[in-house]
């Protein structure tokens, strides 16, 4: 299956729930930025362990708090145009410290007719280690420029879903959605 798959609306029931729409980030800061990813700590996380524990008692709480994709339209990036990041909050409200992975980022647009599912990959492609009761937010950045995503640049203005599915070290995974307006800028070249 190529970068975009094709389907029918009916088939999105699950990615196509009701979220506030959020900000995207500006075209310039997006550009600049490439593939860097930030992580905000709180004080109570600063005496976190070294690496995620093995244990099926991690209790990682992931949401996704704002979308900052843009589509820079135009020039190299043409065949692969969606740049820029996503803010995730992971909250420990349990016990161990723990991570969670990212298994599965995508950007769905639909009509009543018919949808397009853009995978995403994104870095950092795991939370980092969150202590127990602590609460962090990391920046995903978007990377890979695989192409097949042109059309993107069409959907300027549209509401789309980012849908997100992080699995914990035990196998247990738990998706979100989160609104966005695709912002678009046109690059020269």
């Amino acid at each position: 299956m190529g970068a975009m798959s094709r389907t029918l609306a009916a088939a999105l029931p699950v990615l196509l729930l009701a979220c506030s729409p959020r900000r995207a980030l500006s075209p310039d800061a997006s550009a600049s930025q490439g593939a860097v990813a930030t992580v905000e700590v709180s004080p109570s996380a600063a005496t976190l362990p070294e690496r995620a524990p093995d244990a099926a008692t991690v209790g990682l709480d992931a949401e996704i708090v704002d979308v900052g994709l843009v589509a820079e339209c135009g020039g190299e990036r043409a065949h692969d145009p969606l740049a820029g990041g996503v803010v995730v909050s992971y909250a420990n409200e349990h016990g161990e410290a723990g991570a969670l992975e990212v298994v599965r980022s995508e950007v769905v647009f639909a009509s009543a007719l018919e949808g397009w599912v853009f995978p995403v990959e994104l870095t950092p492609s795991k939370s980092v280690v969150t202590g127990a009761h602590a609460k962090q937010r990391v920046t995903h950045a978007r990377t890979g420029r695989s192409g097949g995503a042109a059309m993107l640049c069409s959907l300027c203005g549209q509401t789309g879903k980012l849908s997100m599915t992080w699995r914990a070290p035990d196998g247990a995974e738990q998706s979100g959605v989160r609104d966005f307006t695709l912002e678009c800028a046109q690059l020269g070249g």
